[in-house]
């Protein structure tokens, strides 16, 4: 079996993008591209939304905080679920299902369709 891997190699010290490399096998199709990306940016990310910050670990596990109060004392911790499947992205924290729905990342921002709404997240 022939394996065909497509590089694209840069030179950091003249400002190119670092190198990625995507193996593919012929007669297969490779990972859809946004999937990987998605998954590999958010592991271990931080979300923040206006009054909750939460961390991504890897595993699929939540840790995170939800402010209710003016101070950054005024918190109340939480632990929840994330999975990420092609472009669907699911986050759940203190809730018996978690919301799914496609999600894109643009820049520092994450964007997450779900149950009618958007929720844009900042990624740290």
């Amino acid at each position: 079996m022939r394996l065909t891997t497509l590089t694209l190699a840069a030179v950091a010290s003249i400002g190119l993008s670092a190198c990625v490399t995507v193996p593919t096998v012929p007669g297969t199709s490779p990972a859809p591209q946004g999937a990987v990306s998605l998954q590999q940016r958010l592991s271990g990310a931080q979300l923040i939304n206006n009054d909750e910050q939460h961390r991504l670990l890897p595993g699929g596990q939540v840790a995170g905080r939800i402010f209710f109060g003016p101070s950054e004392r005024d918190f109340s911790p939480v632990n929840g679920t994330w999975s990420v499947n092609g472009n669907t992205f699911c986050f759940g924290v203190e809730v018996s299902e978690p919301f799914c729905g496609p999600a894109e990342i643009s820049g520092n921002r994450l964007i997450h369709y779900s149950d009618g709404g958007t929720m844009t997240w900042v990624i740290e």
